[in-house]
């Protein structure tokens, strides 16, 4: 199924199978935000790579914004969610696409986890388009650089009430 899959993509969008596209930014939404959080400083966006990982030639344990080694199986109570897109300029076909992920924030430590959306989540067509994984519908932590970089942010664009 998964080669069928694969082979019907390659049909489809065979530009992004051979052309990998710069990220170029990463924009953050959430109902907590008074605000969508936009990055574009090139030298973060460098750091989160989506040609990384499962289903990349490049197999890290590390890449994107997830901790691929560290799989979830519930999230802890109370975590707030966040739509992560990294937006990717490519030089043919549509020249800006999109790969969707879901960070959540736990209040009570500031953890983050990272859910790459499954076959029933809107995301997921555009996201195999471009890499289809085999993590798809999966939790993992997220890496402690990307905490980093998005829980300041977030906690500073979070409306007053929260």
């Amino acid at each position: 199924m998964k080669r069928a899959l694969s082979a019907l993509l390659l049909l489809i969008h065979p530009f992004s199978l051979f052309a990998k596209g710069d990220t170029v930014r990463i924009t953050i939404k959430g109902e907590s935000l008074t605000q969508p959080i936009e990055i574009s400083d090139a030298a973060v966006i460098r750091r989160f790579d989506i040609w990384t990982g499962p289903g990349t030639t490049n197999r890290l344990d590390e890449g994107l914004n997830v901790d691929w080694a560290r799989p979830v199986a519930d999230l802890p109570k109370g975590c707030q969610l966040f739509e992560v897109a990294f937006e990717v300029a490519f030089t043919t076909g549509p020249r800006l696409r999109r790969y969707v992920v879901i960070y959540a924030l736990a209040p009570s430590n500031h953890q983050g986890y990272v859910y790459i959306p499954g076959r029933d989540d809107p995301p997921y067509r555009d996201n195999v388009a471009l890499i289809l994984r085999g993590t798809e519908g999966k939790w993992f932590r997220a890496l402690g650089v990307w905490e980093k970089i998005a829980n300041p942010r977030i906690a500073g664009s979070q409306s007053a009430h929260n």
